[in-house]
């Protein structure tokens, strides 16, 4: 045998696939018939020599696989166990509430804990307040009674309509929004012929300022409940009327630093916010008592505290 010409260096992938190739061609065209499922399939076969290729189109039950099967229930199931399946991955899952912490474990998140947010107690502080910056948020009314604030962007999920009620209730009240956003427009109609200031976009310590020199902050919002503009309020020394829902009742403990509102109900919680309201303002040594009391609470919400709480984790 010619043991130059034959040998185990010429072994190839190439050969290999050329060989094969024939094989499989060669038991193809014994066949009467050769279906595929793709148009791609038939002409491939058919380029390699392969002989009789049809196409075979695929079936499908039409009956129980139908677009009126579409729900967002299933979607939002779908959903929820990608992203449990995602968070349970990690080490650990930091939350911003206890709510939010029962939540995520309820539905089946593990490794779950409490991340307490900050505030920036040395830009938000209650020597802020200044006559002048209360002119301001008054907009050209009267001072006779008490100012309320909102802050925050002027979009529909705020719920910022729900605050008329109190000022219909406490006719001497006076209302400054601070902040701009898509749903201004509407707002200006809804408060159209009440005393509403529309003080527009604030920040540093002009929002500071604003924070201090009101009476009372209203976070009517239901459903936007991680509450960062309420830390900056009480911070501020300006006590908050807000939900009873979401991490809100983390921070306002109910008739010492503040209130909080049942939302729900027949009348979207009206009565509740305007009863929180009419607490809060309460008399003047009673309102002194909320603000002292608002700073006392914000003072252990600094970033300091915060951050090395996180470093802890690490």
């Amino acid at each position: 045998v010619d043991t130059e010409l034959f040998r185990p260096e010429l072994r190839s992938d190439a050969m290999r696939e050329r060989m094969l190739g024939e094989l499989l061609k060669a038991a193809h065209n014994q066949a009467l018939l050769n279906l595929r499922t793709l148009t791609a399939m038939v002409q491939e076969l058919s380029e390699k020599g392969i002989q009789n290729t049809d196409l075979w189109q695929r079936g499908v039950d039409t009956e129980l696989f139908r677009p009126e099967l579409r729900s967002d229930a299933m979607r939002e199931r779908l959903l929820g166990e990608l992203l449990k399946a995602a968070h349970n991955q990690a080490l650990l899952n930091l939350c911003t509430s206890t709510a939010m912490v029962q939540e995520r474990s309820d539905k089946g998140i593990q490794n779950t804990d409490l991340w307490q947010r900050g505030v920036d107690t040395d830009l938000f502080r209650p020597e802020l307040r200044s006559d002048a910056m209360r002119a301001r948020l008054l907009g050209g009314h009267d001072d006779r009674g008490a100012l309320l604030l909102y802050v925050g962007r002027l979009s529909a999920e705020k719920q910022i309509e729900r605050i008329r009620p109190v000022l219909e209730t406490l006719p001497d009240a006076r209302l400054a929004l601070v902040g701009d956003g898509p749903h201004r427009q509407q707002l200006e109609k809804h408060f159209e012929g009440t005393a509403t200031t529309f003080v527009g976009y604030l920040a540093g310590e002009e929002l500071a300022g604003a924070y201090a020199s009101g009476d009372a902050f209203l976070f009517p919002s239901s459903t936007e409940t991680l509450g960062l503009v309420l830390l900056e309020a009480m911070a501020a020394g300006c006590p908050v009327v807000g939900a009873n829902r979401g991490g809100i009742p983390d921070i306002i403990s109910d008739g010492v630093n503040g209130c909080l509102y049942e939302p729900d109900g027949a009348d979207g919680g009206a009565a509740s916010l305007i009863e929180a309201g009419q607490r809060l303002l309460g008399n003047a040594a009673e309102r002194q008592g909320l603000r002292s009391a608002a700073r006392f609470e914000a003072e252990r919400w600094g970033w300091a505290e915060a951050t090395e709480q996180l470093r802890g984790y690490y």
